[in-house]
């Protein structure tokens, strides 16, 4: 265990836990906040400044309190892929998911509810890693420069540059360049793999659809991954071919049915 993890653990030990009034005071303080995240910071009037303040304090103290948990549940995914400090700070960006989203009117004990949140987050991570397309770094660098020209000419002509095009800006042979496009598809393809697959179990895009026979709790986790998805398709540099593909190939068209790459082709 290295001395900055050792520090860490020793940290938050030190942290007491909250007791059920504190988890009710400090969660509506919280709530009070999120509505407020979304306004621009020049829009926000002196008592919503207050309560912005207040809710990052409260949030803060909820996270803290509970850091502990993470590290509780994070040593029980060790060994399988990601390393103890991965697996925390994985584990606190879904505590802090849980922090934002808690209702504390509900009753229930925030550890409760803050325990599927960080498992979902470790588990999402491993996910993840597991199925990262390990590709040589001179291979992600003309990956880069590859994107940087198809933006470069998208602005200057309005429209998706040819491989051609691209080949000349980049002085690549045409050949090289269709190679590359070709394995930026398939990172985006398997990335969105990667967020559509829940474990080990197959589904289709449409079990990552909110539905309302699911509880409230599943039911905001699949929608977040189906936000996912689509982000991950906006932000891809793909030709309206590429983009058609896999919309296609995830049923992403509307047809909610995932088919073979032969399929689509």
């Amino acid at each position: 265990m290295t001395s900055s993890l050792t520090a860490f653990l020793g940290e938050i030990g030190r942290h007491k836990l909250l007791t059920p009034e504190e988890e009710l005071t400090l969660g509506r303080k919280v709530q009070a906040m999120v509505p407020l995240l979304a306004k621009p910071a020049e829009q926000l009037n002196e008592t919503e400044r207050k309560l912005l303040r207040l809710g990052e304090r409260a949030k803060n103290q909820m996270i803290t309190a509970n850091l502990r948990l993470v590290v509780n549940l994070a040593k029980r995914y060790q060994g399988k892929g990601l390393d103890l400090l991965d697996l925390i700070q994985e584990g606190t960006i879904g505590l802090s998911r849980a922090v934002e989203k808690y209702d504390p009117t509900r009753g229930h004990r925030f550890s409760t509810y803050a325990y599927w949140w960080i498992r979902q987050g470790l588990n999402r991570a491993l996910s993840t890693q597991s199925r990262t397309i390990r590709i040589p770094v001179n291979i992600n660098e003309k990956l880069t420069k590859l994107r940087a020209a198809k933006a470069r000419l998208i602005q200057s002509s309005s429209r998706q540059p040819s491989v051609f095009e691209l080949a000349q800006c980049l002085d690549l042979p045409q050949a090289e360049v269709e190679e590359l496009l070709g394995c930026e598809l398939r990172s985006v393809t398997i990335s969105l793999q990667g967020v559509v697959k829940s474990k080990s179990d197959p589904s289709d895009l449409i079990d990552v659809l909110p539905s309302g026979e699911l509880p409230p709790m599943e039911r905001a986790e699949l929608a977040e991954r189906s936000a996912a998805v689509w982000k991950l398709l906006d932000q891809a540099s793909l030709t309206p071919k590429e983009r058609r593909v896999v919309l296609l190939r995830f049923g992403l068209d509307g047809s909610n049915e995932w088919r073979t790459l032969a399929e689509v082709a």
